[in-house]
C-alpha cells in the first residue's frame, strides 16, 4: 500500500476542515513507525477543535515500513493527514517545503519521534492564542522542563551552547536549539530560510528573535528516540554557531524575505 502524494486532492478536501481549525502540524518521517502512529494518535485524539491538517514530509529513502504506516494514517484520517515528499535535500529543506504548504494560521513544527512529546502540542496552542505571542517554543531548560537520559558530557555542552547563544542574541530564551515549536503563519512567510540541514531547527527561532518577534516559551520533558537513528551528525554543531553568527550580524532586512 503506498502514501498518497497529490496535493491538489487534499488542497480541496482541507477546506472544510480550516472553515473551523487552524492549526497545521508538520513532521517529518524517514525511519518511524509505531512513534509516528502514536504521534498522530495523540494529536487527533488532543485536538480535535484546532487541528486542521498533519502534513508528514517524508524523503525519497524514507523506509517502506515508515511508509506503511502513513499510509494506514491517511486512510484514518483522510480529510487531515497528508504527505509531501520533499525536493530539497535534507531536513530543513523538507520543513521549508511543507511551511509553504501549510494553510493553517498556525504552524507547529515537531519531530515523529517522539523526542518531541505530542501531549505538549495542545499547550503550545493554548499559549499562542492566550498571549498573543507570534512563536511559542518548548523548552527543556525552562522551570519545569528537564531531560531525561541524556548524558552529563551532552547535557553539559547543550547548557554552556545555550548560555552562549543567550549572550549573542541578548536574549532570556533558554534553549534556542530544541526543534519544536508553534508559529503565527505570517512570521513564516516573511523569513528568507538558509540552512538545509540540522541547523535549521535553529534557525527558525533566531531569525524570528532578529526581527523582533515576540516570542515565549513553555517548559516541557524530553526523553530520547525509542525507535530508527537520528540523521544528526556531530559535523552540523558547527552549522548551529556559524547560522547563529551571521543571522546576529548581518542587516534585518537580509533576514526577511523578497518581496
Amino acid at each position: 500500500m503506498g502514501v498518497k502524494d497529490d496535493e491538489r486532492r487534499f488542497a480541496v478536501q482541507r477546506r472544510s476542515r480550516l472553515a473551523t481549525a487552524d492549526v497545521s502540524v508538520v513532521v517529518t518521517a524517514v525511519n518511524e513507525t509505531f512513534s509516528l502512529r502514536q504521534t498522530v494518535d495523540i494529536l487527533v485524539d488532543e485536538n480535535p477543535h484546532d487541528l486542521a491538517e498533519i502534513i508528514v514530509a517524508i524523503a525519497p529513502r524514507t523506509t517502506a515500513e515508515c511508509r506503511a504506516v502513513i499510509a494506514e494514517l491517511q486512510n484514518e484520517h483522510p480529510q487531515l493527514v497528508w504527505v509531501h515528499t520533499q525536493r530539497k535535500p535534507f531536513i530543513g529543506g523538507a520543513i521549508q517545503e511543507a511551511f509553504e504548504r501549510a494553510c493553517g494560521a498556525y504552524v507547529v513544527m515537531m519531530a515523529s519521534d517522539l523526542e518531541t512529546d505530542p501531549h505538549a502540542v495542545r499547550d503550545l496552542v493554548r499559549e499562542i492564542r492566550e498571549s498573543g505571542a507570534d512563536v511559542v517554543t518548548a523548552s527543556r531548560w525552562a522551570r519545569g522542563g528537564k531531560f531525561v537520559g541524556y548524558g552529563r558530557t551532552k547535557l553539559a555542552f547543550n547548557w554552556t551552547f545555550q548560555t552562549l547563544m543567550r549572550l549573542v542574541f541578548l536574549t532570556r530564551l533558554s534553549d534556542m536549539s530544541y526543534g519544536y515549536r508553534i508559529f503565527r503563519a505570517e512570521v513564516l512567510s516573511e523569513i528568507r530560510w538558509e540552512e538545509l540541514k540540522h541547523p535549521f531547527l535553529m534557525e527558525t527561532i533566531i531569525k524570528p528573535l532578529r526581527l523582533g518577534r515576540r516570542i515565549r516559551e513553555i517548559p516541557v520533558a524530553w526523553s530520547p528516540r525509542s525507535e530508527g537513528e537520528s540523521q544528526m551528525t556531530l559535523s552540523a554543531y558547527w552549522g548551529y554557531f556559524r547560522q547563529a553568527l551571521k543571522t546576529r550580524f548581518r542587516p534585518r532586512r537580509a533576514v526577511r524575505r523578497a518581496a
